[in-house]
């Protein structure tokens, strides 16, 4: 997670313009932010059966459960968006377009880490 958010970093530096021009600093960016949820989404999932908050069928149910029980810093809103963009990026990666990417990360890029931080260093991942 880590890893991802310092690439989708040095890609927000580039600003829009790249994301629009240059098909693979997107492609990047798409592989970096879809990777970056999937770990939170999986760790959420496994914690909610761990912790015995119930057993999510789905991502939206992980996050909500995980976000409901587990003292984490971002609000529901957050990561139902975070699971909105997580399946667009897998189910309609063709919809996804390189302004909506960059505004996604600009707006939401500190939360991500904010919440990669607080499950490393509460659950000792």
């Amino acid at each position: 997670m880590r890893a991802s958010a310092t690439r989708l970093d040095e890609l927000l530096r580039r600003g829009l313009p790249a994301l629009e021009s240059d098909a693979d600093a997107y492609a990047i960016a798409e592989h970096h932010l879809r990777r970056m949820l999937e770990a939170m989404l999986d760790i959420m999932r496994h914690l909610a059966a761990k912790e015995g908050w119930g057993t999510p069928r789905t991502y939206y149910e992980a996050a909500s459960l995980f976000v409901a029980r587990s003292g984490t810093p971002v609000a529901a809103e957050f990561a139902r968006l975070a699971v909105q963009m997580r399946n667009r990026l897998v189910h309609r990666y063709w919809d996804v377009t390189p302004a909506e990417m960059f505004g996604f990360l600009t707006a939401r890029l500190p939360d991500l880490r904010r919440l990669a931080e607080h499950l490393v260093t509460r659950y000792s991942l």
